[in-house]
Formats: C-alpha cells, sequence, structure tokens
C-alpha cells in the first residue's frame, strides 16, 4: 500500500514542528540565586552603595523579586529577574571596584 504524498509531507511536517518546539523551550537560569546573593554581598561590602547606586539598588529590588517569585512557584519568571538581578550586581560591584581604585591613587 502506497501512502499519498500529502499524507507523508503532513507527517515530516509534523515531526518537523515537534523537533523545533523541544529546541527552543527555555532551561534554567544559568545563574543560581545564591550565586547572585554572593555577587550582591560582594558589591555592598565593596561599597557599591555609594559608589554605584543605580545598579546597587536595581539589584536589590530584582533579587527580591525574584526571590518572591520562586517562593509563590513561578520560577520562570523567577529566572528572568534573577537574571537582571545577576547583572545589575555584577555591574555594582565592577563599578565599584573601579571607583575605589581612583580614589587610592
Amino acid at each position: 500500500m502506497k501512502v499519498p504524498v500529502r499524507w507523508r509531507a503532513l507527517c515530516t511536517g509534523v515531526l518537523a514542528l515537534l523537533c523545533a518546539h523541544c529546541a527552543v523551550v527555555p532551561g534554567r537560569s544559568p545563574v543560581t540565586i545564591d550565586e547572585t546573593r554572593s555577587l550582591f554581598a560582594s558589591a555592598k561590602y565593596s561599597g557599591a552603595q555609594e559608589k554605584s547606586p543605580y545598579e546597587f539598588f536595581a539589584a536589590e529590588l530584582y533579587l527580591a523579586q525574584a526571590d518572591r517569585e520562586y517562593r509563590e512557584g513561578r520560577a520562570a519568571l523567577g529566572d528572568q529577574y534573577l537574571a537582571r538581578a545577576h547583572e545589575f550586581a555584577e555591574q555594582a560591584y565592577k563599578n565599584a571596584k573601579k571607583f575605589r581604585k581612583i580614589e587610592l591613587r
């Protein structure tokens, strides 16, 4: 029994869509909440509150929101907030180190 070309094309298309869907499913955040908290603590210790207040307080707010989302069971949204918190904490830490070096000279 020969399978019609339309049926074969339909099955191939459905299989391709299923494979494509599996390829774009987002995974977990590449950073953990403990890493971000540690980086935030390092930024705080380095004086980022005074040297880089915008980034420091943004990181603090995003970290608090990520923690809230995780507690309420919305991990995907928590991952997004955590990634932003990590970016801001990293920038605050870098700024605090940079400005601290300038003051020492």
